[in-house]
């Protein structure tokens, strides 16, 4: 295919890269990887495999949900998994431990899972999904951050004619924009650009 790369690496290695829609013709327990000497085809070697169950595709590393928010978890699964039960679970401490997000949940036609984020706050966190069979685990760290103003509190009336701080409280964010809105959030106007929001502590 053209989608293919072969890739010469250290050591005398070889490899070939294939795409992800050859590997999605692959299905059940009993494939096999042939290589074969192309000018004499008595010399060859072949390794067994089989595709993963599941795949967290989102977060798969480096996003940043909102603590105490609604997020979305995206994942697939290969054919045979269509109609079974997996649970979802999170760690917030390098997968030292892990919270339940959703038990019994069903495969079918969804592949989104939406999140109630906690109010916690990680730079180390991942995602897995959980079968009778195989357990799945998000490639990378993504992060739970925080943002959240102090003043003015919603629906508080601030004073005119004289200066006002604006406050918030943040971590794992380290620059933020202030817009401001005088119809309820329909259209927004910039106050300030990256203002210094470092606070990971």
């Amino acid at each position: 295919s053209s989608n293919n790369i072969w890739v010469q690496t250290f050591n005398n290695h070889k490899s070939f890269l294939l795409s992800s829609q050859e590997i999605g013709l692959f299905s059940g327990n009993k494939c096999t990887f042939k290589i074969v000497n192309a000018d004499d085809p008595t010399v060859f070697d072949t390794t067994s495999f089989r595709l993963k169950d599941f795949k967290v595709d989102s977060p798969s590393g480096g996003e940043k949900f909102l603590a105490n928010s609604q997020d979305s978890i995206k994942y697939s699964y290969i054919s045979m998994f269509y109609d079974s039960y997996v649970d979802f679970y999170y760690s917030i401490d390098n997968m030292q431990n892990w919270n339940l997000i959703k038990r019994d949940l069903r495969l079918g036609n969804s592949s989104l899972l939406l999140w109630d984020v906690p109010d916690i706050y990680s730079d180390k966190c991942r995602i897995k999904i959980s079968s009778y069979s195989s357990n799945e685990i998000s490639q990378y760290d993504f992060t739970i951050a925080k943002l959240e103003f102090i003043k003015p509190l919603s629906n508080e009336r601030i004073p005119i004619n004289q200066p006002y701080e604006i406050q918030w409280e943040s971590k794992f964010i380290n620059f933020v924009n202030l817009d401001y809105s005088t119809d309820n959030g329909a259209t927004w106007n910039s106050a300030a650009n990256r203002l210094s929001s470092i606070n990971n502590g």
